[in-house]
């Protein structure tokens, strides 16, 4: 079983934060996704944590702040990116193949080499597109900007998965999200908190 998270940790620098990703220090976590009507294990999505020689597990709270911050966040993505795609593989290799989800933040998407880097990646752990799902809050696939929506329309076109993370804490309607080529829609746990035992 995985270690505990620390509920309220130290927070860090920049700086130590990169030289924590440089050091390998960190990993990402997994937490299966259940289908309800079967009770299988139907994917993973991955946690960003930092296993902090110092203070143990730490979750983003402690680290998060920082990459923003510094407008970095994409260290820690691409990070993520390459440890769970090597995941992927390794689940395969043992007879288990597993689609993984993976967060993004939208600056990571944005970048001009982004589409090149995630084909050399899956090329390079020989992992097909249909097996990575990348998770974008609501919040971020709200754009009018062209490019950004043409970069998440080729995500789709080359067979990777894109979800739409925390679904109606935004400003959202279906007429703007039908310009998202989304292939996952994740209803924000504040609407189904407890659907299980109202009638």
């Amino acid at each position: 079983p995985a270690p505990p998270v620390r509920v309220a940790g130290p927070s860090f620098t920049f700086a130590e934060v990169g030289e924590g990703l440089q050091k390998g220090q960190f990993e990402p976590f997994y937490q299966p996704k259940i289908e309800l009507a079967t009770g299988q294990v139907k994917g993973l999505e991955t946690f960003a944590r930092w296993r902090h020689p110092e203070f143990g597990v730490l979750g983003p709270a402690s680290f998060i702040d920082a990459l923003e911050q510094n407008n970095r966040v994409d260290f820690l993505d691409w990070t993520m990116i390459e440890l769970s795609v090597q995941g992927c593989r390794t689940l395969q290799d043992k007879g288990l193949p597993m689609s993984i989800s993976i967060n993004l933040a939208p600056q990571t998407l944005a970048h001009p080499d982004f589409l090149d880097q995630i084909k050399a990646c899956v090329e390079r752990h020989h992992v097909l597109p249909d097996y990575i799902t990348f998770e974008m809050p609501e919040s971020s696939v709200l754009t009018n900007d062209a490019g950004f929506l043409e970069r998440m329309v080729r995500l789709r076109m080359l067979g990777y998965g894109l979800a739409v993370d925390d679904y109606g804490t935004g400003r959202s309607n279906l007429q703007l999200l039908a310009r998202i080529p989304f292939s996952e829609l994740k209803i924000d746990r504040s609407f189904v908190d407890g659907a299980s035992r109202k009638r």
